[in-house]
């Protein structure tokens, strides 16, 4: 049961729609958007948010693309093939080819090889028998601009043969006829061969209409100028109109019979397209679940919560576009912890988290990604009471107090222990003395019923009795006392204060008067809020002592592995440095002394001579200071074997490629594939492929790495964002051709099969020169004209190899 029926726009699911709808191709995907309902059905929400799942790896997967165009909703041309006689135009006939090979890409995605974790989205396709002929039955018959073929049969080619022939004669004959009352001055020079009511005819001037036999079809609408069907062809464009009504004829004939050949097949359409209405609508969820960096939790038949890191789904959206940070929220209910009493400031995110829980839970029973962090536990509850917002009903007269307890009422009525009951505001409208009572009373009630409840509150009897009741639990959202500022941050097990002095002083209200107003409330009242207040400063104090010991104790910690270290090496290379110490004594006497001799040898030569002995000094003076100085001796730095570290790989470890320098910290593990942050690029890697890696060393990565600033690019975003439809119309020649290179880079990386350019019709010069350097681009494999009734050669297909 749901309660009350406006529940979704209280709690913004309705919002919720609309982002998934934005992210939708095709109409039935909009459909069931709209459709979405809440659910108590176990097996079907579990399946649902693993095929969203399964979606979100193959959107992150850059070796093979998903089809991502033409979800065509076909079930009305499908329809026409159960009525007798009905045949399916030549327009829809494309809708149709291109719908059906759109689902054969997606078929043929999930039976190859690579696509064997995709379980929940291959039922989808378990039972699908699709004749993939019928494709090559519509090319048979139809062109790529969605017209029938000339040689669809012989008659139609034999048809429109003829009828071009007959359009040159008749052509002919009226650019003779019009030549001539051109020089005759009965038409004007600039004037040209047009059509009237589907026939081909000349301009001429208005007064010269009786000269000629034949027919006026029409006229200018300043009158001066008639068309005119001279008579000498009138036999000619009556026959032309026959081989038209010919062709017409015989294009049913073809459409009909084509029709038929897919009457045997029209279930099997019929699930096709349902399957590709679906697959659109996973697709549309799982990039909402990427927006949302939401995980796949765990899930859980019981009625529970236990989320880890959960965020407010619009105010994270709205928050991310303004690069502002959204802080996350853990929360539990329990058994034993059923209903939450959250107190706290006004503008303290209270509100903000009660509308959390609504709206996550919610989106969860409705099958759509909720944005909790692994290690959550999504429960399962039956019924959902909101009551959020002023229900004041001038109709009904209801006061705002009124609406809330009757709200309350029904709660306490249909309340049991798979109910989850959100109020905001609980007891407030009426005389705080009644009013808190009253609460109070309705919370013993709501504890009895066995209820799970969430509600917000500033009265302190309500946070009393939290603390002392089994099954109620008192939460409160953070304050940072000394700045007077919140934190939005949720805090279980204790209740918090109001701060309505604090902020009546911080906003300027004299001292006195604040004074006053205490001896008005009373001195137990004050002592409570004195108590909760310094119970805050000395929990943030405590905190932030605890982050400073535990960053001396890292840096303790380091510092004792290195001593360690080098305690080790030098024990380990101990008679290694003395023997090396030996040996370059050795070397070193024995070069002294051969300096010594050679020096004794020329002093006795030159017989003592005063000047060579003095230069003989000066150079043992010189070999002494370089090579017989003492000095410190530095031990040689070897590369100690590192132990590798084998515990399990988790969300925030530092990693490397096996073999490889580079190293990157986790950001997110599906089965057996890592999402890693290599330097500034994200990437997916087997996690058989990884080692772990200390802290230490990826520091020291990302210090050798840090002055090679680099621009982050993530190919996932790039998937999401490319669009098939380019807009060049306006653009100078040099910005289109710059916006092209742009488009056709990301096509070859992202290996796209086709997109369109909308650079209108004009005089051509834009849709030329785009056309000549498409030409010159080796993966274009075919450039053409858009169909006609889409835009002609004002748009450019581009189909890539």
């Amino acid at each position: 049961m749901l309660y009350p029926q406006n529940i979704e726009y209280k709690l913004g699911f309705n919002q919720i729609k609309d982002i998934i709808k934005e992210n939708c191709n095709g109409a039935l995907a909009h459909q069931l958007t709209e459709e979405l309902t809440f659910s108590t059905d176990f097996e079907a929400l579990n399946k649902s948010h693993n095929q969203v799942f399964e979606f979100v790896d193959i959107i992150g997967n850059t070796k093979r693309s998903f089809p991502s165009g033409n979800f065509i909703d076909i079930q009305q041309m499908i329809s026409k093939l159960s009525v007798t006689g009905a045949f399916i135009y030549e327009e829809e006939w494309m809708n149709i080819r291109n719908s059906l090979r759109t689902l054969i890409g997606c078929v043929q995605y999930l039976d190859h090889e690579e696509s064997t974790g995709y379980i929940h989205l291959k039922e989808l396709i378990y039972d699908l028998h699709l004749d993939r002929n019928l494709v090559k039955n519509i090319d048979a018959v139809i062109d790529e601009d969605g017209k029938v073929k000339d040689n669809a049969s012989p008659m139609l080619k034999e048809l429109r043969t003829e009828m071009v022939q007959e359009q040159n004669k008749l052509r002919k004959k009226l650019d003779q006829f019009l030549t001539n009352a051109q020089k005759n001055g009965f038409s004007d020079e600039d004037m040209t061969i047009t059509v009237r009511n589907s026939r081909l005819v000349i301009p001429l001037k208005a007064e010269y209409k009786r000269k000629f036999k034949g027919f006026v079809h029409d006229e200018s609408a300043t009158g001066q100028t008639v068309f005119f069907e001279p008579e000498e062809v009138l036999e000619l464009n009556n026959y032309i109109k026959e081989l038209e009504y010919a062709e017409k004829r015989e294009v049913i004939r073809i459409l009909t019979a084509l029709s038929d050949q897919f009457k045997k097949h029209t279930p099997d359409l019929s699930k096709g397209n349902l399957v590709l209405g679906i697959m659109d609508f996973i697709r549309a969820k799982a990039k909402l679940a990427i927006d949302l960096g939401a995980e796949n939790p765990h899930k859980s038949m019981e009625s529970e919560i236990k989320w880890v890191c959960a965020v407010h789904p619009l105010l994270y959206l709205a928050h991310t576009k303004l690069k502002k940070k959204t802080i996350p929220l853990n929360i539990e209910l329990s058994k034993t912890h059923r209903i939450l009493v959250i107190s706290g400031p006004n503008a303290g995110g209270k509100s903000v988290c009660l509308k959390t829980v609504g709206l996550v839970q919610y989106m969860y029973q409705c099958g759509v990604p909720v944005p909790v962090k692994k290690g959550s536990i999504m429960g399962l509850f039956k019924d959902m009471f909101v009551d959020i917002g002023d229900e004041q009903s001038i109709e009904n007269d209801l006061s705002t107090y009124s609406s809330h307890l009757k709200n309350l009422n029904h709660f306490i009525k249909m309340g049991n222990k798979r109910s989850l009951i959100l109020i905001d505001e609980f007891g407030t409208g009426t005389d705080p003395q009644y009013g808190g009572s009253i609460a109070e009373a309705i919370l013993e009630k709501l504890n009895d019923n066995k209820v799970f409840a969430v509600l917000n509150t500033h009265y302190s009897n309500l946070k009393v009795l939290a603390s002392q009741t089994e099954g109620i639990v008192n939460g409160a959202m953070r304050y940072e006392t000394d700045l007077m500022e919140p934190l939005y941050e949720l805090e279980i097990g204790k209740p918090g204060s109001s701060f309505a002095l604090e902020i009546a002083k911080k906003i300027g209200l004299p001292d006195d008067l604040i004074e006053h107003a205490k001896s008005k409330i009373g001195v137990d009242k004050v002592k409570t809020e004195v108590l909760l207040i310094q119970l805050e400063q000395q929990k943030n104090s405590l905190e932030k002592q605890k982050a400073e010991f535990k960053n001396k104790e890292q840096a303790l910690s380091e510092a004792l592995k290195q001593y360690d270290e080098l305690s080790a090496y030098i024990e380990k290379n101990k008679s290694k440095l003395i023997n090396e110490a030996k040996l370059e004594a050795q070397n070193l006497l024995k070069d002294t002394n051969k300096i010594i001799e050679k020096t004794i040898r020329e002093i006795k030569e030159h017989k003592a001579d005063k000047g060579i002995t003095q230069n003989l000094r000066n150079q043992l003076d010189d070999h002494k200071k370089t090579h017989l100085k003492i000095k410190e001796r530095e031990p040689v730095k070897e590369k100690t074997e590192k132990k590798l570290d084998t515990s399990p790989i988790t969300v925030g470890d530092y990693v490397k490629l096996k073999g490889q320098d580079a190293v990157g910290e986790v950001l997110q593990m599906r089965g057996s594939d890592v999402e890693v942050q290599l330097g500034v690029i994200k990437t997916t890697i087997k996690l058989n492929k990884l080692e772990k890696v200390s802290r230490k060393d990826s520091e020291k990565s990302q210090r050798e790495t840090s002055e090679k600033p680099q621009k982050t690019f993530d190919i996932r975003e790039k998937m999401l964002n490319f669009r098939t439809d380019h807009d060049f119309r306006g653009m100078r020649a040099e910005d289109a051709l710059n916006m092209l290179e742009r488009i056709m880079d990301d096509a070859i990386l992202l290996n796209a099969t086709e997109f369109r350019i909308v650079h209108g019709k004009g005089d051509g010069v834009l849709r030329s020169v785009l056309r000549s350097r498409l030409k010159q681009f080796k993966s274009v494999q075919s450039i053409s004209d858009e169909h006609a009734d889409h835009g002609g050669d004002g748009v450019t297909i581009v189909k890539m190899k």
